[in-house]
């Protein structure tokens, strides 16, 4: 937490809870990981499919990353 923190006191990101932020990273992570029966049977696709891995990438960098760039 203190080097998000830190983070935002430089204005390299956004204001965010930090603590927030890591639960979000750890649940995106933990689904793909924990899930995957389950996101198979809805999306009949897993991580070992590459379109849809990069999809699962691409979504996690822009919602995860890119949203908080000052």
């Amino acid at each position: 937490m203190a080097v998000i923190d830190g983070w935002i006191a430089d204005n390299k990101i956004k204001s965010v809870s930090a603590i927030h932020l890591i639960f979000h990273i750890w649940a995106v992570t933990q689904h793909y990981s924990d899930f995957s029966t389950q996101t198979e049977a809805v999306c009949n696709h897993s991580l070992r499919n590459k379109k849809f891995a990069n999809e699962a990438l691409n979504t996690s960098i822009q919602l995860l990353v890119d949203s908080l760039i000052p």
